[in-house]
């Protein structure tokens, strides 16, 4: 499982590149601190919490695939 792991990882820090960092707040693009840019964040459709939402199917996508492929790689042995 540590390969699985390793390459999920990866997987992630591709993906969230483009926004500079896997860290939540480099994501969101927004100040945690600021109640507004909260509220915002999480009632408005079109705040950056859909990047997050797209980050979460992309990696659970990713995940399966590689879980289908280990374990395919496991019925072989």
């Amino acid at each position: 499982m540590w390969g699985v792991s390793k390459k999920l990882i990866k997987h992630f820090d591709t993906l969230t590149e483009p926004y500079g960092g896997s860290n939540c707040t480099d994501i969101a693009k927004i100040s945690w601190a600021d109640h507004d840019a909260v509220k915002n964040y999480y009632s408005n459709p079109e705040s950056t919490r859909k990047n997050c939402v797209q980050l979460v199917g992309d990696l659970a996508f990713f995940l399966g695939t590689i879980l289908e492929k280990e374990m395919s790689r496991l019925e072989k042995q």
